[in-house]
């Protein structure tokens, strides 16, 4: 989820390219809460300063959804202080991505947050 259709594109393809997932985009957050009981994501990749609902107003809905609480949040975000992603952390966040990203490298950085978080076996 981006406010920025030419961003959203960038994150389709380079995702896409990676032949390792499907990607649904959406330019707000309530297009992605529309979106998302049809889609069924595995991850929301969101944008924290969005119009209207922001990324952590979205996340914090998420986190109280019995549906959406499990699902993994990682930020896609411009804000690069330490507090920001204490914060990002703090509310269920995997991590950020911090933007500018390289398109391709994206799937890898994803990925890297992805495996950190899973428990040991």
């Amino acid at each position: 989820m981006d406010d920025d259709p030419d961003i959203l594109e960038i994150v389709r393809l380079s995702l896409k390219l990676s032949g390792k997932v499907d990607v649904e985009t959406a330019l707000s957050a309530v297009e992605a809460i529309e979106k998302a009981p049809t889609f069924r994501p595995d991850l929301f990749l969101l944008y924290v300063m969005m119009p209207g609902i922001d990324g952590i107003e979205l996340l914090k809905g998420l986190r109280d959804d019995p549906d959406w609480r499990e699902t993994p949040v990682i930020y896609l975000t411009a804000r690069q202080a330490p507090d920001d992603l204490e914060l990002y952390l703090e509310l269920g966040a995997l991590g950020a991505i911090h933007k500018p990203f390289k398109p391709e490298t994206l799937f890898e950085q994803i990925s890297a947050l992805l495996e950190d978080s899973d428990p040991p076996d």
